[in-house]
C-alpha cells in the first residue's frame, strides 16, 4: 500500500487576494470566484475541495494501530510543500 499525505497546508491556500482587471469576462468570472471562495454559504451545492495536514508522527501512528509495517518514508516536495508517501505493508500471518 502507498499513502500519500501533505505534511504542511501549502501557502497559496486561501488563493491570491482579488485581483482587478478590465477585461469585462475577466472581471466577472474573478468576481464570482472571490465570492464563492469566500462566501460559500451563499451558493447551494458550492463545492470546496479542501485539504488538511497531517504530521508525520500522527500518520505513522495510525498505520502501526491499524497493524502495519511501514517500509519506508520519502520525501516528495514536487509540489511546492513537503509531502511525504508512505510505504507500508500489511505483515506476514
Amino acid at each position: 500500500m502507498s499513502v500519500q499525505v501533505p505534511a504542511t497546508v501549502p501557502a497559496g491556500d486561501p488563493p491570491e487576494r482579488f485581483r482587478l482587471s478590465f477585461w469585462p469576462p475577466t472581471v466577472w468570472m474573478r468576481a464570482r470566484r472571490y465570492v464563492r471562495y469566500h462566501y460559500p454559504g451563499w451558493f447551494s451545492g458550492t463545492p470546496k475541495m479542501q485539504m488538511y495536514a497531517v504530521a508525520r508522527e500522527g500518520v505513522l501512528e495510525c498505520l502501526a494501530d491499524g497493524g502495519a509495517e511501514v517500509l519506508s518514508v520519502d520525501a516528495d516536495g514536487h509540489a511546492g510543500f513537503e509531502n511525504l508517501i508512505y510505504i507500508a505493508r500489511k505483515p506476514p500471518t
